[in-house]
């Protein structure tokens, strides 16, 4: 690779802050910790395949990239990479780009899936020219929490209420379900087999559903919340941080489960997950929906403002 060199990352101090103060500066608006990468380092699956390389060019780190298995049991694998800057137009992603996949194609799999940003206008390119077909496109939006005004929803919340809906977190619902680790994880996995994907949802472990999303750094609580109908659990949003900083948290699932749906619900755990944003100073909360899911009209409605889509690529290997 000319002057760069490429090398695996090695799980060291050194390691970790280099790479999380590149990962930092690609995206600012999604600041992440060496602890909460040291995490989920340590929680995900250890039977998908993992790698992660670091591109340095005069002992400077300039690039990373990682790539995994979809899933235990796919032969698909997901892969990504992130470039300093002021790296941009310099020839580097297509040669971290040719790295990465011909890593990737080594393990044989069925197809290579990467997501990009769209106005990302260098990887796109690469990518089209290399036989990668857009798949899926997420678009992103955002909100501006202090210019939120939950007061306009207290109708239907109050409809909701005398309707027998709960609306509980996770700061609270401990007390009174001493079950509500395998509660909640059942009702992620519901919710989640309905979520617009490229590739089946696999069903992870109790043990690690439990350490990846409750023993992190990244949990809060109170950003969990819960939409209930006597004990049935039938409603979730997961709002999370993307390290240890709290002016954006990321929406990391919002859904109904059938039977509960057209009744209000989800807007009235968005409209908690906002208030509860606005009591510990969040300044934004973002998320990305595939572009057909109702859940990004809700947004808009919120007030959630459009941002660049992510798109999901993929190559199918023959």
């Amino acid at each position: 690779m000319s002057n760069y060199h490429i090398r695996p990352f090695n799980p060291t101090d050194s390691d970790y802050e280099a790479v999380v103060a590149l990962q930092n500066l690609v995206q600012p608006n999604r600041p992440n910790s060496v602890a909460s990468w040291r995490h989920w380092d340590k929680s995900r699956d250890p039977d998908r395949a993992f790698q992660r390389w670091l591109v340095e060019q005069d002992g400077q780190l300039v690039a990373q990239g990682w790539l995994m298995k979809t899933g235990p049991t796919s032969d698909k694998y997901r892969f990504d990479i992130h470039l300093h800057p002021e790296q941009q137009g310099r020839g580097l992603a297509a040669r971290f780009y040719r790295h990465m996949v011909d890593v990737c194609l080594a393990q044989q799999p069925s197809a290579l899936i990467t997501r990009i940003t769209e106005n990302e206008t260098q990887k796109l390119h690469w990518l089209t020219k290399n036989g990668f077909d857009m798949v899926m496109r997420y678009p992103v939006s955002r909100l501006d929490v202090a210019a939120f005004d939950a007061t306009q929803y207290a109708d239907l919340l109050a409809k909701l209420a005398a309707e027998g809906i709960e609306i509980v977190s996770l700061a609270d619902l401990p007390t009174r379900d001493p079950d509500w680790q395998r509660q909640t994880y059942e009702l992620d996995y519901v919710l989640m087999c309905d979520v617009p994907l490229p590739e089946p949802y696999e069903k992870r472990p109790l043990t690690q559903f439990v350490h990846e999303e409750f023993e992190g750094p990244t949990f809060l609580p109170g950003g969990w919340i819960v939409a209930l109908a006597g004990e049935q659990y039938v409603g979730l949003i997961a709002l999370v941080k993307f390290g240890e900083d709290v002016q954006t948290l990321d929406i990391a699932i919002t859904g109904v489960i059938r039977s509960q749906r057209r009744r209000g619900i989800a807007t009235a755990l968005k409209v908690r997950s906002v208030e509860f944003a606005q009591e510990i100073g969040v300044r934004f909360i973002e998320t990305n929906n595939e572009e057909h899911n109702p859940m990004y009209q809700l947004n808009l409605q919120l007030g959630f403002q459009p941002q660049p889509a992510d798109l999901d690529m993929e190559q199918v290997v023959t």
